[in-house]
C-alpha cells in the first residue's frame, strides 16, 4: 500500500487588529426604551400643569365668592359729617362686617340682618342699603340719615340730644358740642321724659306737628 508522503500544511489567522469586539453592555438603546424615558418625562409636566390649572381655578373661586371689607357711602352730601365723620361710620359697620364669619361669603351673606345691625348701631341712620359685588370682592353700603328737627333739652344735665323727623332721639353729646353743631335746629323741651338713644319718643303725627309749628315760626311756610 503505497502512502502520501506529501507534507501537511496547518495555517494559523490572527485576530485583526484595531477591531474591537462589541459587549453586551455596548448594545445600542432600543426604541423601546427611548420611547418609556419621553413618555415619563411627558406625565409629569401633564401632572405639574394639571395642578396648576386646578390652583389657578381655585383661587378665581375663592376670589369671586368672597367678600373682603365694606365701602361705605352716604348717599345724600348734605348729609355728609351731619352726625358722625364717615370713618366713624366705616369702621363700625366693619366692625359688623367681620364680626360674622357668613358675611365674608357672597352666598351667605344674610343683607337684611347686617342692615338692622347698621341702624341699630347707629340711630340716626334711616336706612340702610347692602349691595353684594357680582364681580369685585368689596361690599357696598349705602346710608340715608335722619333730617334733624330740634334739639332736645334735658334738665339738670351737661347733655343734650338731637330729635329726628321721625320723632327719636338719634344723639346724645354733650350740650356745647351739640349746640355748635346742630346751631341750626330750634331748641326744645318735653318735661318729665327718659329716654335713650334710639328711642322713638314721638308719633309722627306729633314729630310732624313740630315741624310744622318751625316752619311757620321761621317763615319758610306761610300761614
Amino acid at each position: 500500500e503505497h502512502k502520501s508522503t506529501a507534507p501537511i500544511m496547518r495555517y494559523y489567522r490572527p485576530p485583526i487588529s484595531g477591531k474591537s469586539q462589541r459587549t453586551t453592555n455596548d448594545k445600542p438603546v432600543s426604541n423601546n426604551s427611548r420611547t418609556n424615558s419621553e413618555s415619563s418625562r411627558t406625565s409629569v409636566f401633564s401632572l405639574i400643569y394639571r395642578w396648576f390649572g386646578i390652583i389657578i381655578i381655585l383661587f378665581l373661586i375663592v376670589a369671586n365668592t368672597t367678600i373682603s371689607d365694606a365701602i361705605v357711602k352716604i348717599n345724600s352730601d348734605s348729609q355728609a359729617n351731619l352726625y358722625r365723620s364717615l370713618e366713624e361710620y366705616r369702621e363700625g359697620i366693619n366692625n359688623i362686617f367681620e364680626s360674622n364669619f357668613k358675611n365674608r361669603s357672597k352666598f351667605m351673606l344674610n343683607s337684611s340682618s347686617f342692615e338692622t345691625k347698621i341702624k341699630t348701631m347707629f340711630p340716626e341712620v334711616e336706612s340702610a342699603v347692602v349691595v353684594t359685588p357680582l364681580a369685585g370682592r368689596r361690599l357696598q353700603v349705602g346710608l340715608e340719615l335722619e333730617k334733624p328737627l330740634a334739639r332736645l333739652n334735658q334738665a339738670l344735665s351737661n347733655s343734650q340730644a338731637v330729635l329726628s323727623y321721625s320723632g327719636t332721639v338719634v344723639l346724645e353729646d354733650d350740650a356745647t358740642l351739640i349746640n355748635e353743631k346742630f346751631a341750626q335746629i330750634p331748641s326744645i323741651s318735653i318735661p318729665n321724659i327718659t329716654y335713650s338713644v334710639g328711642d322713638q319718643i314721638l308719633t309722627s303725627s306729633e314729630a310732624g306737628l313740630i315741624r310744622l309749628l318751625i316752619n311757620e315760626f321761621d317763615g319758610s311756610t306761610p300761614y
